[in-house]
Order: structure tokens, then sequence, then C-alpha cells
């Protein structure tokens, strides 16, 4: 998906080959989309969208007056139904409330959306998560099918200030995988109910924590064990690596994850089976582990300044704009020219960007897309034409030009990527490109 300046929203690529129907793209058809499309406002209005997500098959966005709205198949079960939705479909306030638990006064910022999962952000600084809880992913303690109205995410004396979550790239994923971590904001506060009406207890001097729930099979909750987290959320191992790091971000990954630190430098942990640790192993991490910045490493000497992983695979930008990618590589997620599995951070061929500053990277399953100088470029598996470059190639190893088609003139504002699919958009309109 694709955010403008005039207030637009684009797509282009396909849902799910499980589907007839390519409701993740917005527009009411069920066609696929080579190119960017603009989606089919007639359920918005004049609203102005102000957030963006892409799972799977489903897409969620939020206008500036606290309305949300999703299309795709609903897995996920945001709005309390799981009929899917081939155009954005309001979600009824009738209550609300009850339903989303939301306090007086408080309206929702942003959800972002996994196969089976939604998280809610609000702007009370609290995070919801809807859902399924078949590995105890939502964090409400122990597991269920469906967490049939979101649940808040709490963890003890503390605020959350990001959230990742991984519940599968496709419909048929394991669902005993499933896991979830969130980052603590680096302050204590006291028990609720007074958490929100009170300044923290000691001026937000403590390091920030990572908490692992749900599915620990692969390693991927980072609290050196195996040990699946069902009951409670568990903190990651902070005691190596991250010992005195600043954690400012953590994305999810298939079965693994990567934090970044306040200085640019990245941490990695869970499955390795393709490189995707960027440890220049294949051995899986219980505990957190730098991603090599060795002097073989094309991190060596950079800081990140943004990035995002797939399914086995993780591409960022540094600070010097150089496009630095890990993993597997089978069809081309690193876009440095070759199919080679890469266990070290390796640089991506930047082919058409040149020197264009990019701004904004998203990852879907197996492939990237960029904003440089309100340019569009993609990388990657190309199998249900969510690269947009109006071609029927099954992969493109270097990153090719996205077809502007609709966006000619149009100035991006975000972008999101989904498991084959994009939206971009431009100014509150919602643009996705359908194959």
């Amino acid at each position: 998906m694709i955010l403008t300046f005039d207030n637009k929203l684009y797509a282009w690529g396909v849902i799910s080959t499980l589907l007839n129907a390519d409701y993740a793209m917005g527009d009411g058809a069920t066609v696929y989309r080579t190119a960017p499309k603009v989606l089919d406002m007639i359920n918005i209005g004049v609203k102005t969208i102000k957030s963006i997500s892409a799972g799977f098959a489903t897409a969620a966005l939020v206008t500036t007056d606290g309305s949300y709205y999703i299309f795709g198949d609903n897995t996920a079960l945001i709005g309390g139904d799981i009929l899917g939705s081939p155009l954005p479909k309001f979600i009824q306030h009738v209550n609300l409330a009850a339903y989303t638990r939301l306090q007086a006064g408080e309206s929702i910022t942003s959800i972002n959306v996994a196969a089976v999962n939604a998280i809610i952000k609000t702007d009370m600084n609290r995070t919801l998560i809807v859902g399924d809880n078949s590995a105890g992913q939502v964090g409400v303690g122990g597991t269920s099918s469906y967490s049939p109205n979101p649940a808040e995410l709490l963890i003890p004396n503390s605020k959350i200030a990001d959230v990742a979550m991984y519940s599968g790239w496709y419909p048929g994923s394991p669902r005993l995988y499933y896991h979830t971590l969130a980052l603590t904001d680096g302050c204590t506060y006291p028990p609720k109910p007074n958490m929100t009406a009170v300044i923290p207890v000691n001026n937000c001097n403590v390091p920030n924590a990572v908490y692992g729930f749900g599915a620990n099979n692969l390693n991927q909750l980072g609290d050196s064990t195996s040990t699946s987290r069902y009951l409670s959320p568990n903190p990651v191992d902070m005691t190596g690596v991250l010992q005195g790091s600043t954690i400012v971000q953590v994305t999810a990954g298939g079965d693994f994850y990567v934090a970044m630190s306040s200085d640019g430098v990245l941490y990695s942990w869970g499955t390795n089976a393709n490189g995707q640790l960027g440890d220049s192993t294949t051995s899986p991490r219980a505990s957190p582990v730098a991603v090599s910045t060795s002097a073989n490493s094309a991190l060596y000497g950079r800081s990140v300044l943004l990035y995002d992983c797939g399914q086995s695979s993780c591409n960022v930008i540094t600070t010097d704009n150089v496009i630095v990618g890990w993993g597997q590589n089978l069809y081309g997620s690193i876009g440095d020219g070759t199919a080679l599995q890469r266990n070290l951070p390796t640089v991506c061929m930047k082919g058409f960007i040149g020197t264009k500053t990019i701004t904004q990277i998203a990852s879907g399953a197996y492939h990237t897309i960029v904003l440089a100088d309100q340019y569009l470029y993609s990388w990657g598996s190309n199998s249900q034409l969510q690269l947009g470059d109006n071609s029927l190639v099954a992969s493109r190893y270097f990153p090719v030009a996205v077809s502007l088609g609709a966006l000619i003139g149009k100035n991006v504002t975000s972008i999101a990527a989904g498991g084959n699919f994009n939206l971009v958009l431009i100014d509150g309109m919602l643009i996705e490109e359908l194959y």
C-alpha cells in the first residue's frame, strides 16, 4: 500500500493464491493488478487516512477522526467478524468501546495486521491485540483458538513502546509457531489502575526491555531457552550483547527477530537455517547475537537507519544510503543480483535507484519495496506480481522501478508490504498494486 499527498491509497499484487478474490486490493475487483491502482474510497468518503498496514491477506487503515477500516480476508477478526471485504469496510462504532475496550476519550491511532492477528494502538499509549491465540501470542495468559475481543497487552509496571508479531505469512502457517515481542519505554510506573494517571516513578532512567510470549520452539523469544511462554511475557536475555544497549525497534521475521539499538546496531535471535540472523552462521540462537559488522560484512563501519524483514531475510538502509541484505535469497530477496544465500550482510545492487535518497522500506514474505525521492523500487519474488513493474517475470534479483501508472505526479507519504501485495498512501488516499 502507498499513501500519497492527495489523500489516495493505491495497491498492487495479490492477497493469496488460496483466495479466488483479491480482496486485499480494496478496489472492489477480483482481478490481478500489475501496476498501482487507486482503491475505491466510497466507504471512506472525504476522511483523511493517517496510517496503513498490510498483513498476509488483510489490510487495515485508520483515519484522522479515529475511524478504522479493513479489507481482505480478515482472518484476524478485526471488527469482531471473519467476513472478508473487497472494499475498505468501516468498523461500526456500535458498542465500539465494549469491543475494543477503549477508555473514555480514547481513540485508535494505528492498526498493524499480521496473518491472523492485529495490533491496535491508542492515543493513551495502550496496546491491544486481537485474533488467533493458539500459541499464546495475544498475551492474555494461556491459549485459545481466538481472542474474540482485543486484549490489552500488559507488562508489569511498564508501558509498551513497540510490538512485533509473527503469526504466519500465509493462513496455513503452523499455528504453534506464532509469537510476539513487546518493547517497553524505559520507564517504571505504579501498578494499574493508576499507571496512566501519574508520572513515571523514576523519570525514565531505567534501561528499556524486551519481552516475549507465545511459541519458543525455535528460540524465537530470545530468552536463552526453547520454552514456550503461554501464561505471561518473559524477558529477552539482556545479559549478553544487549547489555547496556537501548533498543528502539523490534521487527519480526519468520521465526526470528531483529532489534535495533539507539546507535544503529542490529541484534538478532531465533531460527537461522537460511542465514537470516546475519551473524555469518546458520546456527539457531536462543539469545541475541549481533548482526555482523566484521570487516567482511557490508555493515562494517556503517550504522543502520531503516530496516525490515521478510520470511527468511532482512534488508536495511544505512545512514550513508546503502542497501544491505542477508538471509534466504532464492527469489532475489537480497537484491544482490544472485540467488545465493547470504549469511553475512551483503550490498544490494541499487541499479535504477542510483543516488536517490531512500526514505522508506517495507518487506513482504519474499519481496521488498523502497521509496526513494518519490520513486518506488522493488525486488525479490514476483510470483504474484507483487513487484509492480508491469511484468510477469517470476523474480527480480536487483531493484527495478515500480510502474508509475496511477502514481504519476503523486507524492507518496507511506508504503506497506503484505505477503504478496503492496499498498501506498498518497496524502490520505490508498493505492494498491494488483497483478
